[in-house]
């Protein structure tokens, strides 16, 4: 071996060395700080929240979230999947967020763009179920078939509201009531 092997190397291997190492750094810096903080960001399980948390959920989303107001002796879960549904239930003091149960009242908003004709489309399709209004105005579908289900369409809205309720009773009486509003955000 001569010494001349040094010199064999090409002139922009230094060069490539070193943007290769550039962007091994930068991959490591993106993997380790921005992609975890996306990752904390599309966190969308149920959680324990604020009334507060709600109407920043709702800025966030440049839209209405529904729900019943404070309500005694309950915890407020809110929850979002992948189409844009937004669900706040409500969990009594022991219960923690994601507990599998149907029995709390759970508000749920759907992003519609004709609530109202897809609440008369619906009782096309089900003939028990019936259509009736809500004190202020709002179209309620209640259905037989969904048990502690009522659908409702606001005047104006452009989301649709599932009201679920181990009481069915109860439920109906918020809906016509309007008690289920969205929050102030």
């Amino acid at each position: 071996m001569n010494d001349d092997s040094k010199s064999s190397l090409p002139s922009w291997a230094p060069i490539a060395g070193l943007i290769v190492g550039a962007l091994v750094v930068m991959l490591l810096l993106w993997a380790l700080v921005i992609k975890s903080d996306e990752d904390e960001a599309k966190d969308d399980g149920p959680k324990i929240v604020q009334s507060s948390d709600i109407a920043a959920t709702a800025k966030r989303l440049g839209r209405s979230i529904y729900w019943a107001g404070e309500r005694p002796n309950t915890k407020l879960e809110l929850a979002e999947s992948d189409s844009g549904r937004v669900y706040v239930r409500y969990l009594d003091m022991d219960s923690e967020a994601g507990v599998r149960s149907a029995d709390f009242l759970t508000v749920a908003t759907y992003p519609v763009a004709d609530p109202a004709a897809a609440l008369r489309r619906a009782k096309q399709t089900r003939p028990d179920a019936e259509l009736a209004r809500s004190d202020g105005g709002a179209l309620i579908l209640i259905d037989p078939s969904a048990p502690g289900s009522i659908r409702v369409a606001y005047p104006g809205a452009s989301e649709q509201v599932e009201v679920y309720t181990p009481d069915i009773a109860e439920g109906v009486e918020l809906v016509k009531r309007d008690e289920i509003e969205p929050v102030v955000r």
